[in-house]
């Protein structure tokens, strides 16, 4: 499956939303994800977002 990410704005590192290109119900407004790279909840849309196929999910924050 091929995984919607945005950027994390603090490091620009890829952050996996938690979403996949073919989902039946991608968000039409806005989500929000937690951010394993700076720690906090990035709010996004869907047009802030790309696909990156093969990318493995980013761990979830500790």
């Amino acid at each position: 499956m091929v995984q919607l990410m945005i950027a994390c704005p603090m490091t620009g590192e890829p952050v996996f939303t938690g979403l996949y290109a073919d989902d039946p119900t991608p968000p039409t407004a806005s989500a929000a994800v937690g951010c394993p790279h700076c720690g906090d909840l990035h709010e996004w849309k869907r047009d802030e977002a790309w696909t990156e196929a093969g990318a493995a999910p980013a761990p979830a924050p500790a």
